[in-house]
């Protein structure tokens, strides 16, 4: 069970972060101290965030870029219509087998053909096809 003190800290957990500092009994100093320390990790983490989307959206367009030439490949050399899948560039052997299948956030980039051109396409951060976040290459597969 919870002590008074204990379920009244629970209770100001919502309110402003200074009055409940100072109610504890902490001096201004400490209380800046403590906001600052706040917001300096809350701006770290925003940017830590942001150097990690553009490090997996950079990798994800990279390996677009390869299974984009791989999949173009495989329509000039094979006579079988329509457009390969990932695995099957694996087992035709057009990416090395370490290559990935998936991008960075897990989600199976997808590779679309028409007539003319080769698309791949990654989920993106989200993980859901066709949003704004989607990374999408195309190129004509016959040149």
């Amino acid at each position: 069970m919870k002590s008074a003190k204990t379920v009244g800290h629970d209770h100001c957990l919502g309110q402003n972060m200074r009055s409940v500092m100072r109610s504890e009994g902490f001096s201004r100093a400490q209380v800046g101290a403590a906001v600052a320390v706040a917001a300096s990790l809350l701006v770290g983490g925003m940017w830590l965030t942001s150097e990690q989307r553009t490090d997996d959206e950079q990798a994800a367009r990279g390996t677009a870029e390869r299974l984009l030439s791989a999949a173009s490949e495989w329509k000039r050399a094979t006579t079988i219509k329509g457009c390969p899948t990932v695995s099957q560039l694996l087992l035709d052997r057009q990416i090395d087998k370490h290559a990935a299948a998936d991008d960075p956030w897990g989600s199976r980039y997808r590779i679309q053909c028409t007539p003319e051109a080769v698309q791949v396409r990654s989920a993106g951060a989200d993980r859901e096809f066709q949003t704004s976040d989607d990374i999408t290459l195309s190129q004509d597969w016959r040149s």
